[in-house]
């Protein structure tokens, strides 16, 4: 929501669980064609780094991350798709010009808006 709000029309996601990626994807089509946008969604999934965050190895989770996020640097802005993934949020912004949005700042500016507005 916080992309399409921001005008971006090619979205990235970088996400590390495939079957969540997937309910997400629809959900922003959903989002996108209630907006009347037609923006667009391109998913990378890292399975490796939900492999190595469940290890305990949270710098390779942010490295796998960062590693793969040029893959979209094509794109306007880029969503980490689980609140997992805001580790990586430095990690993934250093290799990136565009904006990165992050699962839980994304869910907090939605709760201000229900709440404030």
């Amino acid at each position: 929501s916080a992309a399409l709000r921001g005008g971006a029309r090619r979205i990235g996601m970088l996400a590390t669980f495939a079957p969540a990626a997937a309910s997400m994807e629809q959900e922003f089509i959903q989002s996108a064609r209630e907006a009347g946008s037609s923006a667009t969604l391109e998913s990378i999934c890292v399975p490796e780094a939900l492999a190595a965050a469940r290890g305990g190895d949270i710098e390779q989770h942010n490295r796998l991350l960062a590693e793969a996020a040029p893959r979209l640097a094509h794109c306007d802005a880029v969503l980490l798709a689980h609140f997992s993934t805001a580790t990586a949020m430095a990690a993934v912004q250093a290799v990136l010009a565009q904006p990165v949005l992050s699962a839980p700042d994304a869910a907090v500016a939605e709760l201000k808006r229900y709440f404030v507005a």
